[in-house]
């Protein structure tokens, strides 16, 4: 009966993954390149081998049964697995090619970056890594020229000579001095901060936009009280008491001085992206999963 059902299971496993993250059969079917019929004959065909139901009716739809949510995971992860393996199979034939080139923004090699690396090299410790970092514009045009393999920025736009791989979102918060009269709020608006001096990243930079887009929203945005090239700068400033920065939440402790603000506004976040040349392969796209799986 075990074989029945790991059969089964394995068989539409990856049904079950995508049900559990588009959380319905349709964007399920939509994701796997199935007609929803066949993604529904499945839901029951893995229910009836498996003896217990792992979906169950929600109005006009279907929501997974606390079985089912156990199974998801594990099909989840045996997926996420199997792509890893996949990604693994393809590299073969690159084995001697032996270096990734990555670029990316300068905050994004403080955790998340080192994270995926570390994670990766469990995998493939003979891999070796050329970094370079700096403004979202130049990993853009690095990426582009095909000076590296893949780029981390942030907001990526729309380019027809790489692939976007969103990875995660993150937001943003006001950075003001610890005597600052918001420094006790629990959140501040866009409008708010219109009204403070702003110190913010040059054109160029991905929080140049950010900030921009965010302030734009309750009409002209102010000139800068100072404009800086390093994300750091911007807190340091913003510590000092010589305006409002606007920046990621801090991954390693905010500094003496300085007291971070959640911003009550669906604008204030930004979403860390991977691009990759369409023609890369192999390293490349296996380290793509590296990134996906440390964003989580």
């Amino acid at each position: 009966m075990e074989s029945r059902q790991l059969r089964a299971l394995a068989r539409y496993a990856p049904l079950l993954a995508a049900v559990a993250s588009t959380e319905s059969v349709g964007g399920a079917a939509d994701e796997l390149g199935v007609p929803q019929s066949s993604a529904s004959r499945g839901l029951k065909a893995l229910s009836e081998a498996l003896g217990v139901p792992v979906v169950r009716p929600d109005g006009r739809s279907v929501r997974l049964t606390p079985a089912g949510l156990e199974l998801a995971r594990a099909a989840q992860e045996a997926v996420s697995a199997l792509r890893l393996g996949i990604a693994a199979a393809m590299t073969q034939e690159e084995l001697s090619r032996t270096e990734l080139s990555v670029a990316f923004q300068t905050q994004l090699g403080e955790q998340f970056l080192p994270r995926a690396i570390g994670r990766y090299r469990l995998q493939r410790p003979h891999v070796s890594f050329s970094l370079t970092h700096g403004s979202r514009d130049a990993c853009i045009e690095a990426v582009v020229a095909g000076e590296v393999m893949l780029a981390l920025v942030a907001d990526p736009p729309e380019l027809d000579a790489v692939d976007v791989q969103p990875l995660y979102v993150e937001p943003l918060v006001a950075v003001v001095h610890a005597g600052h009269p918001l420094s006790t709020a629990r959140s501040v608006t866009a409008a708010q901060l219109r009204q403070e001096p702003s110190i913010r990243l040059n054109r160029g930079y991905g929080l140049h936009d950010s900030v921009l887009r965010l302030l734009g929203r309750a009409g002209p945005v102010p000139e800068a009280a100072f404009q800086v090239d390093d994300y750091r700068v911007a807190h340091g400033l913003a510590a000092a008491g010589l305006g409002v920065a606007i920046l990621p939440r801090s991954s390693n402790g905010i500094g003496t001085g300085a007291v971070e603000i959640a911003i009550d506004d669906p604008l204030a976040s930004r979403t860390i992206a991977a691009l990759v040349r369409p023609d890369a392969r192999g390293l490349a796209q296996e380290f793509l999963l590296a990134l996906a799986e440390a964003a989580r």
